[in-house]
Order: structure tokens, then C-alpha cells, then sequence
């Protein structure tokens, strides 16, 4: 039944319809809080109305002093324009943002140098503030070759620059280099607003060849000048920026087909990001609304029947549209929504750089079914390609499967405390990730219609899951685990190793795939029926018990036949119960060490200590967090952070508790 579901919203889909959404949102400038992508939200509402569904926008104030659970608000910035000129030693223009709106950083200041020429100093000793002591900038704009967010805190302050010029663009490992993109702009944005006596500074972006060549005349008049003090030492420019800060609004589209109950599946995918902006994200806003426009065809049609749960469709600003929408709908409204399902960049051409679309899952604190959906719907699309039958197909995408990562909106819905597990569907690497090369031409028009195809598939299985579609499900739990275990096996260490660290990952992979099928209990647990389908799941946990404690015999008959688990005592400095106080992940915690110097000191002293050792921080503290319950001792909840991770110490998850219980984050029972 599932099966032939999934044909018919693959046979429905417009890749056409898709695309040209994707063209017409990827021209907006869709800065969040900003002129540009509320016009981006009432053109999406628009077309979702002209569908025939109910769609709505839902604004936000948009102002400084406004909290959304834990996300801090900020005001509402619009630009008419803003250029740059280099003037001395000869004319040139750099930067231009009707003609590319990359060439500015989103949320600079206004500035007005036009009549009067701007020395630039180049900063070549990194971001290192101590390389610079000393260093008078006063009304002269910094040339700086890494990341302004490096700099942002202090080099204006301490320098009396007005602003910044960056020829930055991020490197992706086996993606692209500097040399891979030489003429494309880096998205970096200003996100400021920690504190009211924070430097007002614009920033412009140049390209890698164009920065390039300003070093290079940099790098000549300054030697010029040491040889011949009467020479200028510095390039200078003019130029302004036209723009402004005031409270706003932040705006959320929904968009909404009912069911025969209360309950809910989410779709959502951010709207935001600078013009292009192409497969990140208006391919999975196209996406997302040719998912529900090909679902309300399939049911006016007839093809399949009316839905059990409702399918809401939202898109916003990435992280800070979700948080007050969520604040707004409140902990029983969560509780109606059953799973969610986050798009983000989900069309880019495959091959040259750009990666395979990539299931990320849903973290083990939120044991849920929902993957076994998920795996099922890819599966069968990845059966597209016909082979020696006709039920027979082969792959025409790479595709993977990997576990919970952060870094978009699935992040906050899946924290135990919101309760609404969303695993997303992406694409990484991305080769024009944040780039003016992240244009239309990158966009391929059959991975647009399978990822749509895919969230159709993924909403409306669970919209009207039955029990009758458990048998094939349950093959899907069973599949995940039997790979993971063969992974975490295969990798394990042998040569000196932990196998102890071995052991304990292979009892917490067996445990969360036991978790997940009770997760069938949100979808079936009212129904007359449970028991029997209750004692179904029953017999798969024991059958994933059988399964799993096969594979470590075999691995420790073969590999470790006098192996003993020899459990480990807890230090006593680890032993110790932390209960999180807020609802929903944190994100930023520079907000919180507003007034408190030496809160944010501290901070900025672990990001660049200990933090700065791990692979994927974010990952790590977004786990810890979820863990942090009050039921278990530190020791417990880092473990499990690092076993799922892959990342992380026992030493920093200390410090990191310990730092959130000094901003009064988080108390210790």
C-alpha cells in the first residue's frame, strides 16, 4: 500500500512548478527581518493560496529586548544601497549592492564616506587582537582576510575603525578551496546587538581574486612608503552605506490541510538567506510547498483518502522564526504535533563538489518511529532507475543515512523539551554553501521533484500510518541497527583500543533501537488494538536483542575471547545531577552575558579553549542539553553525548554545565 502510495506522489510532482518557485524566491534578498523577505513570505503565501490551500503569514515582533523561549529578538534592518571605490592609488570599483547584494555584509550600519577618502589598513597576523596592540585605525577601515565574526568583538573597539573590508570565503574539505570559487562573494552577516555600546560598523565583501589583488597593492604602497615616507602608505576608498535598524517584525507562512483529528505532521523548511541563495534554502521552500501542493491534488483527486492527522507546512527565518512560533503554540500544542520533517538545500547538481542528499536523523534523547518512515519512503525512491524487472530499480542519487547532527530548525523540535522529533533532509557538502555561486544554475530539476517526492511520501505515510503498515516498518529498525552495529564493529580499535567504549556503544545502539519502536506508542497507543500491536513490538525488541547480542559474540569469539566488561567509577567530580530551566536549545549564549563582562570573558575564554579542541562542539552541547534531565549524574549524560556524537570530553561538558549554571541556566540537584 505504502509502496504504491509513493508511485503515484512521484507520478504527481512538478519539477516544473518546483523550480520556478525555487527562480522566484532565489530573487528576493531574503535577509532575515528585513523588507526583502517579508515580500519573499507574501509572494510563497500567495502561491500557496493559488493552490487552493489555506495559508496565512503569522508575524513576530522583531526588536532588542524581546525573547522568543530562548532565542533573544533583534530589530529589523533594510538597505536602499551601498558602494564602495577604490580611489587611490587609482579608480576602481569594489563593491556594488544593487548590482550584488553580497557585496555588503547583511546588517551593517549606516555610513556616509563619499566626500572624504578612507585609508585601508590590511590585517594580516590573523585574528589574533594581540598581533594588533597598539594599532590606530581611527575612521580607517580594516582589510581583514578571515571570517568578520573573528574580529567583530574587538577590532573595532580597540582600533576606532569605521568598518570592515573581508575577502573571506569558507573552505569546505573535498568541496571547494579559495582557488575552487575565485570570483564568488561570502554570505557574512553582522549579528550583533549583544550590548547597546557595541561598535556601529558596516562591512563590504569582496571576492577571493579580488581580495587577492587589494593585498597585493596593499602590500606595495606600504613598501613604497618605507622606502619614500612621502608616498601614502595605504589604499584608500569612498563610499556608503544606506540602511537602518528599527523595531520590526519577523514573519512566519503556514500553511495547513486538516485531518480527521487534532493531531499534526510538520513540514518546514527557512526561507531565509541573501539573494541568490538558490539551493539554500529555496529549493527546500519549493520543496516544501509543491510537497503539500501535490498532496491536496492527491487527495481532491480521490488517489488516496482523507487524512487521519493534519499536514502544516511552515516556513520562516531559520532558528529565529521557529522559536516563536513554538513559544506561540505552547507545550500542548507540541504535543499534537506528532513528527516534523526539515528541508534545507535539497536540489544542487550532484558531483563537482556538491554531496549526496543525506537523512539526518533524530537524536537518541527523542527515541523515535519516525525514521523507520523515513527509510522506507528513500528506499523506495531510490528504486527509479529500471533495471532486470519491472518491480526491480537501481539508484539515480546518492543518498546517506547518517545520525543526529544540528545546524538548522530540526535541531530545536527535536529537543526532548519541544518533543517533536524531525530528522532533515539535505545536502552536504555544498560547494556554493553561503556563496554568490549558490545561483540557479546549480539547481537540478530531478533531485528538486525527489526531494519533494520525498516529504510527500514521508508526511502522508504518517498522516495515515495504520498498523497494518508495521511489518513493513519494522524491517526498517532492524536494518538500522544491524548497519550501525556492523559500522561501530568494524571501526573498532583493536590495536590497543577501548573495547570497553566498544561495548558500551554497542548496548547504547541496542538500547535507542529498542527506544524507538515504543515510539510507535504516539501513533497507535489509543487505539483498540494497542495490545496486540504492543506485543508486535515486543517480539522485534526481543528479535533486536537476538540480533545484536549475535553480532558481539561473533566479534569477540573472532577478535577479543577474553574480553570483560569492567565498568568504570564515576570521578567524583563528574558525580553530580544537572537539571536544564529553560524550554528549547540554546543557540547563542553571548545573549545571556548581556551587562556581564565577565560572563562573556569566561565564554569567550572556554570557545577558545577547550571548546576549540573538539570536532563539532555544537553537536556535542546540543546533546548534552538534551540529556540534561536531572535523572542522571554529569558523568552519565556526557557519556551518552560522546557516544552519540562521536566528539566531546568529560572535562569540557563539565565546563560547559558549569558555565550554564553561572548564568543561572541550569541548577545542580
Amino acid at each position: 500500500m505504502m509502496r504504491q502510495l509513493i508511485r503515484k506522489i512521484i507520478q504527481t510532482v512538478s519539477s516544473e512548478r518546483a523550480y520556478y518557485w525555487v527562480a522566484q524566491i532565489s530573487s528576493h534578498h531574503r535577509i532575515q527581518a528585513s523588507p526583502g523577505y517579508r515580500e519573499a513570505a507574501r509572494y510563497a503565501m500567495q502561491e500557496l493560496q493559488s493552490a487552493g490551500l489555506e495559508a496565512r503569514i503569522i508575524s513576530y515582533p522583531a526588536k532588542p529586548d524581546q525573547w522568543y523561549m530562548s532565542s533573544k529578538g533583534f530589530q529589523e534592518w533594510e538597505c536602499q544601497g551601498a558602494q564602495l571605490w577604490l580611489v587611490l592609488p587609482h579608480e576602481e570599483e569594489l563593491a556594488d549592492y544593487q548590482a550584488e547584494k553580497l557585496s555588503l555584509c547583511p546588517r551593517s550600519w549606516p555610513a556616509d564616506f563619499r566626500d572624504r577618502p578612507v585609508d585601508v589598513v590590511l590585517l594580516d597576523r590573523g585574528a589574533d587582537r594581540a598581533a594588533y596592540k597598539g594599532l590606530d585605525a581611527r575612521g580607517k577601515i580594516l582589510f581583514i582576510r578571515g571570517h568578520v565574526a573573528d574580529y567583530q568583538d574587538w577590532a573595532a573597539q580597540e582600533t576606532g575603525a569605521i568598518g570592515f573590508i573581508s575577502d573571506y570565503l569558507r573552505e569546505i574539505p573535498g568541496s571547494r578551496t579559495r582557488k575552487d570559487l575565485p570570483d564568488a562573494l561570502n554570505y557574512t552577516s553582522f549579528w550583533w546587538q549583544h550590548s547597546p555600546d557595541e561598535a556601529q560598523v558596516f562591512g563590504f565583501t569582496l571576492s577571493p581574486s579580488a581580495g587577492d589583488r587589494l593585498e597585493a597593492l596593499c602590500r606595495e604602497m606600504a613598501a613604497q612608503h618605507a622606502e619614500n615616507p612621502d608616498l601614502p602608505a595605504f589604499p584608500q576608498v569612498k563610499g556608503f552605506v544606506d540602511s537602518r535598524f528599527y523595531d520590526g517584525e519577523i514573519e512566519v507562512v503556514e500553511a495547513f490541510i486538516p485531518g480527521e483529528t487534532e493531531e499534526e505532521i510538520l513540514l518546514l523548511a527557512h526561507l531565509c538567506h541573501p539573494q541568490v541563495s538558490a539551493n539554500d534554502n529555496a529549493s527546500g521552500v519549493a520543496a516544501g510547498m509543491e510537497a503539500l501542493c501535490t498532496i491536496k491534488q492527491l487527495l481532491d483527486s480521490g488517489e488516496v483518502p482523507a487524512l487521519k492527522r493534519g499536514i502544516r507546512l511552515l516556513l520562516m527565518p531559520e532558528f529565529t522564526g521557529t522559536y516563536p512560533w513554538l513559544e506561540e503554540l505552547g507545550p500542548s500544542g507540541w504535543a499534537r504535533v506528532l513528527a516534523g520533517l526539515n528541508l534545507d538545500m535539497v536540489a544542487a547538481r550532484q558531483g563537482g563538489g556538491n554531496g549526496p542528499l543525506t537523512l539526518t536523523g533524530v537524536p537518541h534523547a527523542l527515541p523515535s518511529a519516525v525514521m523507520d518512515i523515513a527509510g522506507f519512503a528513500l528506499k523506495e525512491l531510490q528504486k527509479q532507475g529500471p533495471i532486470a524487472g519491472a518491480d526491480l530499480g537501481v539508484p539515480l542519487f546518492n543518498s546517506v543515512t547518517v545520525g543526529f547532527s544540528g545546524g538548522s530548525d530540526h535541531f530545536i523540535l527535536s529537543d526532548p523539551t519541544i518533543g517533536i522529533p524531525t530528522p532533515m533532509w539535505g545536502q552536504w557538502p555544498d560547494r556554493g554553501y553561503h556563496t554568490s555561486a549558490d545561483d540557479l544554475s546549480v539547481i537540478d530539476p530531478f533531485l528538486l521533484a525527489t526531494s519533494t517526492a520525498f516529504a510527500a511520501s514521508y508526511a502522508l505515510i504518517l498522516a495515515n500510518l495504520s498498523p497494518q503498515n508495521l511489518d513493513q516498518l519494522l524491517l526498517q529498525s532492524r536494518e538500522r541497527l544491524h548497519s550501525s552495529l556492523l559500522s561501530v564493529l568494524a571501526e573498532a580499535d583493536l590495536d590497543g583500543g577501548d573495547l570497553d567504549m566498544v561495548y558500551q556503544e554497542y548496548l547504547h545502539l541496542l538500547r535507542h533501537a529498542k527506544d524507538c519502536l515504543d515510539g510507535y506508542e504516539k501513533f497507535f497507543g489509543s487505539a483498540e488494538d494497542w495490545p496486540e500491536i504492543k506485543q508486535r513490538i515486543n517480539r522485534e525488541q526481543r528479535l533486536l536483542e537476538t540480533m545484536a547480542e549475535g553480532a558481539w559474540q561473533n566479534f569477540t569469539e573472532v577478535h577479543a575471547p577474553d574480553f570483560v566488561y569492567r565498568s568504570r567509577e564515576v570521578p567524583p567530580e563528574y558525580d553530580y545531577l544537572p537539571r536544564r530551566k529553560y524550554l528549547g536549545p540554546l543557540r547563542k549564549l553571548e545573549d545571556y552575558c548581556i551587562g556581564k563582562p565577565e560572563r562573556l570573558a569566561a565564554w569567550k575564554a572556554l570557545e577558545e579553549g577547550a571548546r576549540k579542541q573538539l570536532r563539532s562542539a555544537g553537536n556535542f552541547e546540543a546533546l548534552l542539553q538534551y540529556n540534561m534531565d536531572g535523572q542522571r549524574s554529569l558523568f552519565a549524560l556526557a557519556r551518552e553525548a560522546m557516544l552519540e556524537a562521536h566528539d566531546g570530553s568529560l572535562e569540557y561538558a563539565h565546563a560547559y554545565v558549569q558555565f550554564l549554571s553561572s548564568l543561572d541556566l541550569v541548577e545542580i540537584l
